[in-house]
């Protein structure tokens, strides 16, 4: 039974991603979405900053070895 289909398995240079510990754990989690969302308490300007954050950041890409050359497999969104 097929359980998932390869569409494109590329590797593209991507910029790392500069997370935290703490960040890293909840996005290995599955928990990912979860992170740079707005609080209540927030400024505009703290939500602004956030919302871009998150549009940087591929929560679902994971690393990969290909020879020596440490890769990310990012998705396409």
């Amino acid at each position: 039974m097929n359980q998932g289909v390869i569409i494109d398995g590329s590797f593209v240079e991507v910029p790392r991603q500069r997370n935290t510990s703490e960040e890293n754990r909840t996005i290995k989690e599955g928990r990912g979405n979860e992170l740079w969302n707005a609080e209540e308490d927030d400024t505009e300007e703290d939500r602004k900053k956030k919302a871009n954050k998150r549009s940087h950041k591929d929560t679902d890409a994971r690393w990969t070895k290909k020879g020596v050359w440490s890769m990310c497999s990012a998705t396409a969104s």
